[in-house]
């Protein structure tokens, strides 16, 4: 680990977001459908072999720190072969509702694994009702597609294409983004190769270790600067049916370089799509502490590592499966009033 010394490590790190950052701008110039051209809402991820999230890109969030992990619980490292490319937009385990697509392409370096690129874009269309809250189940909101192989040893799975393209209205506009998102995995999953291999890394796992240590110590610095104590807020909206207020409550427990986001006094989860799923709401929050408390540290999986978050299942901040939550923004805009509410009463003014 000596040779990570602070100057190859922060000229490593620029590299890596670089690379990210150049493809994931290729996959806006090369996309068909607005949602991603203009409105930019896309992102992507580098990981580890172990799934771990090491960074994301500028443009976009990074609420798919987890989708590396749950690719590798349904096929093992052995099970990944050069020319692979993994599909899947499981809102619970993805991108939070079902348009937000996410493809993973293997690096290879020597013929062997040595981490993963994700790029993850919101499609114009996925099937179902379209991209409003009406909903009632998931079932309802489009075609879920779960941890698949989209190709295979540089093979396309015919299948998969054609099941995607017989469930939504455009299919050559989703069809020609998902390719856009493949070829932009694939070339960043190739210049991080060529990188690896001019440094002589045969895998990222060494150098996440040491990034994600080091954002870890650097957060929970920043973190012990923040009075300990229980704070609490709560945001109040009048929902999608305006049947009654809904209402996001946040205990916030800071004791020395922990923090404890508890959403448990928040309302039920709702009848309509303007749920959120346990993993959005955990990076909608870190991404708030981040701004307030930790804005220069590397935002990566040890960033995350100081933050315990508790949300019961079934209320609106954890829905449970099959819950509609292709609206799950309408709720989730307010994550941040709930959080530096509980800042201000912390006496946070950094």
């Amino acid at each position: 680990m000596t040779r990570f010394d602070p100057v190859t490590l922060e000229i490593l790190w620029n590299r890596l977001k670089a690379i990210l950052d150049d493809e994931l701008y290729g996959l806006i110039r090369a996309a068909f459908s607005p949602v991603i051209r203009e409105a930019k809402d896309c992102s992507a991820g580098l990981y580890d072999t172990k799934g771990n999230f090491m960074t994301h890109s500028e443009e976009g969030e990074s609420h798919i720190r987890m989708t590396c992990k749950f690719f590798l619980e349904k096929h093992d490292l052995d099970d990944i072969q050069p020319g692979d490319v993994l599909i899947a937009n499981d809102p619970w385990k993805v991108g939070g509702h079902l348009n937000d697509t996410s493809v993973c392409v293997p690096i290879v370096v020597k013929d062997k694994i040595a981490g993963f690129t994700c790029y993850l874009a919101h499609q114009l269309d996925i099937g179902g009702r379209g991209f409003s809250a009406d909903s009632t189940s998931t079932y309802e909101e489009g075609l879920l597609i779960p941890f698949v192989k989209l190709f295979q040893a540089d093979e396309p799975n015919m299948d998969v294409f054609e099941m995607i393209a017989s469930n939504v209205r455009h299919s050559e506009v989703v069809l020609s983004d998902l390719r856009a998102q493949m070829a932009s995995a694939q070339n960043a999953a190739q210049t991080m190769a060529d990188v690896m291999e001019e440094v002589g890394m045969e895998t990222l796992d060494e150098l996440a270790e040491v990034l994600l240590s080091k954002s870890e110590e650097a957060t929970r610095k920043a973190i012990e600067a923040v009075p300990d104590g229980e704070y609490y807020h709560e945001v109040f909206t009048d929902g999608y049916d305006a049947a009654e207020p809904i209402k996001i409550a946040l205990k916030m427990t800071v004791k020395g370089s922990d923090i404890v986001l508890d959403w448990s006094g928040s309302s039920e989860q709702n009848m309509y799509g303007i749920n959120l799923v346990y993993h959005h709401t955990l990076a909608l929050a870190h991404q708030c502490l981040m701004c307030a408390i930790w804005p220069r540290v590397r935002d990566n999986e040890g960033s995350y590592r100081p933050i315990e978050q508790i949300a019961p299942e079934g209320c609106i901040m954890n829905a449970a499966y099959p819950a509609a939550v292709m609206a799950r923004h309408l709720t989730g805009f307010y994550i941040p009033s709930a959080v530096f509410g509980c800042l201000e009463k912390a006496g946070w003014k950094d």
